[in-house]
């Protein structure tokens, strides 16, 4: 029997409502307006990180589109069921900048091990063994270090540096500092669906502004072609090596606590049952993702925590709204002009975009760590805040301090959120275990 839509949740559409076809493109348009912003900046980011061309730039985000799409229609169809985002893994794109230095073969090949242990968490059912980890002190750390983690590969971007300004533009980072002020207020005095598309509304605002005053290099859009596939369509062959592998293995126990999350977040709003079957089919086909992720040289995919928001703000619960958001992102890769557009925001505009999205995360993050606490002990202080301090001192270590270091060792503690990940789990759960009342 299909689980209907709480009595009082208003929704127009309930979990297993089919929508008429232009109805479901409409709606299925309406989430692509809200993701695209996300999957522009996670493209750019990595892209930048990896030192890619334009040309390859346009055919990585092409690679990542085709990857997201069919996972996320999958997901709505077969997979969790739920209408969920599923779209590229921040703790996998950190993962993926500390590991840049490694070249994009071991990437793949640490992205394609991950993806088998995701897939085995699925099939075997091990998250109820898991899950107990996953404490709201863990929790919490785990998101304020994937904001903190993130700012050594942000400031770079924000502050405009590259071959031609290599100590940055103070220019450029004024206009990045004003464009996150803008998208706050705007995501603070905007109401409904205009507040969900705030971010969309920034970069587009800093795009142009960006673009009037010069700082914007569209060139690529005129060579694009209007139809294309990425070219090319793999990565190169993937590398396996062991430390590769345990550095996203690690990063991968953050994706576990952020699919958990998003379908725990849904749940009331739809009122689906059967969470710990659909937790279990969601992992297979993440763990699906993130093999297809590293045989095209992208980033894995995990369920988004923001679906629930955007439900309640249009009062379409159906999947099959995010199904067809699924198929929308799988056609856009095929329009190489759209994907050079894409690609050629300006970095200032998606370092800022970025930022303001982490700043409410760390918010989220504070909330978690302090639910279901009257206050926090000592004890809270330090098992949170030693984590973020250390996690977030690793990320800064410099490569040259890191090349100093056994090879095996160096994406390890380079990776600030999987050493974070690590002493927290040390702390909580080993060395401060807290003691039974």
């Amino acid at each position: 029997m299909p689980d209907q839509p709480p009595p009082d949740s208003g929704l127009l559409y309930g979990l297993d409502d089919r929508l008429p076809l232009g109805r479901a493109v409409l709606y299925g348009l309406q989430w692509l307006v809200v993701f695209l912003p996300t999957l522009t900046m996670v493209s750019i980011l990595a892209a930048e990180v990896l030192g890619l061309d334009p040309a390859a730039r346009q055919a990585f985000f092409q690679r990542l589109l085709l990857v997201t799409g069919a996972t996320m229609a999958a997901q709505t169809l077969w997979g969790h069921r739920l209408p969920l985002l599923d779209g590229p893994a921040m703790a996998l794109i950190i993962t993926l900048a500390a590991m840049a230095p490694a070249g994009l073969p071991a990437i793949e090949g640490g992205m394609i091990i991950g993806g088998v242990l995701i897939l085995l968490c699925g099939v075997l059912g091990l998250m109820r063994f898991l899950a107990g980890l996953f404490t709201d002190r863990v929790v919490g750390v785990i998101l304020l270090l994937i904001g903190l983690t993130l700012l050594p590969y942000l400031l770079p971007l924000l502050l405009g540096q590259g071959p031609a300004h290599p100590h940055g533009r103070p220019l450029i980072l004024a206009l990045g500092l004003g464009l996150i002020l803008v998208m706050a207020l705007m995501f603070h005095f905007l109401k409904g669906l205009l507040q969900s598309l705030s971010l969309f509304l920034g970069v587009a605002l800093g795009t142009i502004l960006f673009t009037l005053l010069g700082l914007a290099d569209f060139s690529p859009v005129k060579s694009a072609p209007w139809l294309s596939l990425p070219q090319p369509a793999f990565g190169p062959r993937p590398d396996f090596n062991l430390p590769a592998a345990l550095t996203f293995a690690l990063a991968y126990l953050a994706v576990l606590v952020n699919s958990l999350g998003s379908l725990y977040s849904v749940e009331p709003i739809v009122g689906s049952t059967d969470t710990d079957r659909r937790l279990n089919r969601s992992l297979i086909l993440t763990g699906l993702s993130g093999l297809a992720a590293g045989a095209a040289g992208v980033v894995g995919t995990v369920p988004y925590s923001a679906s629930p928001g955007i439900i309640t703000v249009t009062r379409v619960g159906s999947r099959y709204a995010l199904t067809a958001c699924g198929l929308l992102v799988l056609a856009l890769a095929l329009f190489g002009k759209l994907a050079a557009v894409f690609t050629s925001i300006p970095d200032a505009v998606v370092a800022a975009a970025l930022l303001t999205a982490m700043a409410a995360q760390i918010g989220v993050s504070v909330e978690i760590i302090h639910r279901g606490a009257d206050k926090l002990t000592s004890r809270d202080y330090l098992v949170v805040g030693l984590p973020v301090l250390v996690g977030t001192l690793a990320g800064l270590l410099p490569q040259a301090f890191l090349n100093q270091l056994p090879d095996a060792l160096q994406p390890i503690l380079g990776n600030g959120l999987v050493v974070g990940l690590v002493l927290v789990l040390l702390l909580e759960h080993v060395l401060m275990k807290e003691k039974k009342k």
